[in-house]
């Protein structure tokens, strides 16, 4: 949590929590021992918001370093389904597939960002 966390309360804190564990706010809600009507009034907070988002990009943040550790192995295994002259074609070609579609969202990703990067990189120069 960021500076704003000393100026919620212990339940409020809860609440941040179960907002990011519970399906439901009404779940959220009973979970941290509030109504959902107290739920929705910490909800138009901007300090209770500031947390909740930060608290968010952390769970994505978290999310996505799970991920790339996964990549690796995930692809060994594509491959190894691409290489293995026993395995059906129609699961090779699925395979292959998988890794082309990956590739290319990867490839468009990563050109995105670098074309970001440039325009940042030029706005800031000429300001």
């Amino acid at each position: 949590m960021s500076q704003n966390d000393c100026y919620l309360s212990s339940k409020q804190k809860r609440g941040l929590i179960a907002l990011l564990s519970e399906p439901t706010m009404e779940a959220a809600a009973e979970a941290s021992g509030v109504s959902r009507r107290t739920m929705t009034r910490w909800l138009g907070d901007p300090a209770f918001i500031s947390e909740l988002r930060n608290a968010e990009q952390a769970a994505i943040d978290e999310a996505v370093r799970r991920l790339i550790s996964l990549v690796h192995n995930s692809v060994a295994l594509l491959g190894s389904i691409v290489e293995d002259a026993e395995q059906p074609i129609s699961q090779r070609r699925m395979a292959a597939e998988a890794i082309l579609d990956f590739m290319m969202k990867l490839r468009s990703t990563r050109d995105l960002e670098t074309r970001i990067e440039e325009l940042e990189l030029f706005y800031v120069k000429d300001v």
